[in-house]
C-alpha cells in the first residue's frame, strides 16, 4: 500500500471518529467509509426537524450514518425485501421478521 493510500485511509478514519460514526463498521452491509461520511454530511445539511426516508435499509448501516448526521428530526427506514428470490436470505428473513 502506497503512502497516498495510507494517508487517505487515516483521513477517513479520523473523519469517521470526528463525526461519531465509527460504529457504522460494526453493522453488516456494503457501505464504504467515504459513503458513510457523505451520508452523514448530507443529513447534517438538512434543516432542523427534517424527515429522512430510506428505502432499502437492510440492517441499517446507512441509516445509522443518516441518523447521526440528522441530529434532530426523524429517520424512517423501510426495507421491502421479502427474500422471495434468494434461498439463503430466506432463512435469515424468516428468523428475524
Amino acid at each position: 500500500m502506497g503512502i497516498h493510500n495510507l494517508i487517505r485511509k487515516a483521513v477517513r478514519a479520523s473523519t469517521l471518529a470526528r463525526y461519531g460514526i465509527v460504529g457504522y463498521r460494526s453493522i453488516p452491509g456494503f457501505l464504504s467509509a467515504l459513503e458513510a461520511i457523505e451520508l452523514y454530511r448530507l443529513a447534517q445539511s438538512l434543516p432542523r426537524n427534517a424527515t429522512v426516508v430510506e428505502i432499502g435499509s437492510w440492517k441499517g448501516k446507512s441509516t445509522f450514518c443518516l441518523a447521526k448526521g440528522l441530529g434532530s428530526g426523524r429517520v424512517y427506514a423501510i426495507d421491502p425485501f421479502d427474500a422471495s428470490g434468494d434461498a439463503d436470505s430466506a432463512l435469515v428473513y424468516e428468523a428475524n421478521k
